[in-house]
């Protein structure tokens, strides 16, 4: 679980229940802790208590208090602050489980990289977390690679969609653009023919300053006109074809929705695989571990024949 620490609301007041929760791993946790502690918590906990000896002693009138002073759940619509009812409940799951909740939420600030930043090895944590199996594999460091290796896969499947949907959405714009143009074009160049008819040769001048002391001078006839009128009326509606025929060969518009719908497929996958449900129900580790493997491959396999290159999947893109 990931939570945006930029929000205001209801997620705020998580957010600052899950900073007081991971004080408990961080810096001296008696002293960080202590604010929340019940009265001769410190007289019975000793010198060096454990994480779950800590949260244990934790009062939650006093998180809730503190919560409160740190954003006032009184802006809020009614039923969306935190109650002390709420707080008793975090606090129990934290008290089954604290180092499954130590291990599996985590809060960044994409407004602040340089806070991001240190994170990253809890955020790897985070997304590669075993902890919503049944059982933990015996071999941590082959399970997380290859589940990094499906977020990696997953990254660069989004990079490759949104970069097809930009360049479909181009072609699309510039095709619907030249036809506009050649329309405006020709009721222009009927207006300029019934003008010619009524009037002798008429001579344009255009003058455009550079400097006070440069300017740009330009002259041209009507019948000049005329004449770069019909060129345009050829080239922008065979540039128009061309475009057309180029997004209909190229399949801008498949390869994206393949694309895309491969990378929410690896999300299912990922979560399959760690959760050990669905498709890997059942299995052995090393039995997982293959299969994933082999689905990740096939959903690569599928999008080369769709016409997505292979290696536009695989490389690391930063």
């Amino acid at each position: 679980l990931i939570l945006v620490d930029n929000l205001h609301g209801p997620s705020k007041q998580v957010c600052s229940f899950v900073r007081i929760v991971h004080r408990l791993w961080e810096g001296v946790p008696l002293v960080t802790c202590q604010p929340f502690l019940a009265d001769g918590a410190l007289t019975r906990l000793g010198g060096s208590p454990s994480s779950a000896e800590l949260v244990k002693e934790m009062v939650p009138s006093k998180v809730l208090r503190h919560i409160e002073n740190e954003f006032d759940g009184d802006v809020l619509h009614e039923g969306e602050a935190l109650t002390l009812a709420d707080v008793v409940t975090l606090l129990d799951l934290v008290k089954k489980r604290p180092q499954a909740f130590k291990e599996t939420v985590c809060l960044v600030d994409p407004l602040q990289p340089s806070v991001l930043l240190p994170k990253t090895s809890r955020l790897e944590s985070v997304l590669t977390c075993l902890y919503a199996s049944a059982k933990e594999p015996k071999d941590l460091a082959i399970h997380r690679s290859l589940t990094l290796r499906g977020w990696r896969l997953h990254r660069n499947l989004a990079i490759k969609a949104r970069k097809l949907h930009l360049l479909g959405m181009l072609v699309v714009a510039a095709t619907a653009l030249m036809i506009l143009l050649t329309s405006a074009l020709a009721v222009w160049m009927v207006l300029v023919r019934l003008e010619t008819q009524r009037h002798a040769e008429v001579y344009y001048n255009i003058s455009v300053p550079l400097t006070p002391a440069t300017w740009i001078c330009m002259s041209f006839t009507r019948t000049e006109t005329m004449r770069v009128m019909h060129q345009s009326l050829v080239v922008l509606p065979l540039s128009a074809g061309l475009l057309t025929t180029l997004h209909s060969h190229f399949q801008l518009a498949d390869k994206w929705a393949k694309a895309h719908m491969a990378a929410t497929q690896i999300v299912s996958e990922i979560y399959y695989f760690l959760g050990n449900v669905g498709p890997y129900s059942g299995a052995t580790q090393q039995h997982a571990q293959k299969r994933f493997t082999k689905r990740l491959e096939r959903l690569v396999g599928q999008l080369s024949v769709a016409g997505v290159h292979e290696e536009d999947c695989l490389n690391d893109t930063t």
